[in-house]
């Protein structure tokens, strides 16, 4: 009865929240990047609370060509460390949107891995607590040439066998991207779209000799960020990229500049004390408390 009063009325908050989760293989934590759209019919100071003492949070500008009006006032809002950090104070308008961008550590209890090697079946295994959907896995060969894996949805605490297939020279979008409407190229209207991270991540993330690197999503609410007051309506889409594997790294190279030939060139010196201080301020070779008032 109360959700139906607040439409009737006219009054009404929600949350939007994409964000990107980046975890390493065999590695239980990933850093978690939010940006969270609350909007509200009426104005509204929000409160938002962090569960791991990692967390930063800050306004983020909805328009980058934003000016504040004559006569508009400066709002301020304070993030706080004490039992948990908090952002405190942060307005939204009347029928209006604003966002907050966020970061933080997070817990995946046994993280994103693979199982097994390439001399048996190689497996994904999704050691967290949420289900990974539209899964898509890449790897480049020693020969340089890259293959893909569909996996498909990826229950928590679940592994699936990869069947790689090969891609050519560069990894390229799965297909079956094109029938989710979070993943499609294009996506519906009103849909909240990942597809521009998924093309970003197979084009401009470089995939090493050796690497396998997982690529999906969830819309789970994901743990560690409470805020206050809470919205009725909430949609959460979260672009997973797991580094499952990384390859080698290249054999160490000399520079092919010496320091000296640098300085030849007219580069500076590294700089000392003199730099900064004048010989009275030495005196002895004694270096000067840089904390002195």
């Amino acid at each position: 009865m109360a959700y139906t009063a607040q439409l009737d009325i006219g009054f009404a908050r929600s949350r939007t929240e994409i964000a990107v989760l980046e975890t390493q293989g065999d590695y239980h934590r990933g850093h978690l990047t939010r940006y969270t759209a609350l909007y509200t019919s009426l104005s509204t100071d929000y409160e938002l609370a962090f569960d791991d003492n990692s967390a930063l949070a800050a306004p983020f500008a909805v328009d980058p060509n934003y000016t504040r009006l004559r006569h508009q006032a400066v709002e301020t809002v304070y993030f706080e460390r004490g039992s948990k950090m908090r952002l405190r104070g942060f307005p939204v308008q009347s029928n209006t949107t604003n966002i907050v961008h966020s970061e933080q550590m997070y817990s995946l209890d046994e993280g994103i891995r693979l199982v097994g090697d390439e001399s048996s079946l190689l497996k994904v295994y999704n050691g967290s607590e949420f289900a990974l959907r539209d899964v898509g896995v890449y790897r480049r060969l020693d020969d340089g040439s890259v293959e893909g894996a569909w996996v498909g949805t990826l229950e928590p605490k679940t592994a699936k066998t990869l069947e790689f297939q090969p891609q050519g020279a560069k990894p390229a979008r799965f297909s079956q991207w094109n029938s989710s409407p979070t993943t499609a190229s294009v996506a519906p209207e009103g849909e909240v779209s990942l597809a521009p991270l998924i093309d970003l991540a197979i084009d401009r993330l470089r995939l090493r000799k050796g690497d396998v690197r997982l690529v999906g999503w969830t819309d789970a609410h994901l743990k560690g960020m409470e805020i206050r007051p809470s919205a009725a309506q909430e949609v959460f889409r979260t672009f997973v990229v797991s580094h499952l594997r990384h390859g080698p790294l290249d054999p160490p190279e000399s520079d092919v500049n010496h320091r000296k030939d640098i300085v030849q060139q007219g580069a500076r010196e590294p700089l000392t004390d003199a730099d900064f201080f004048s010989p009275q301020e030495l005196g002895d070779g004694a270096t000067p408390d840089l904390l002195d008032p």
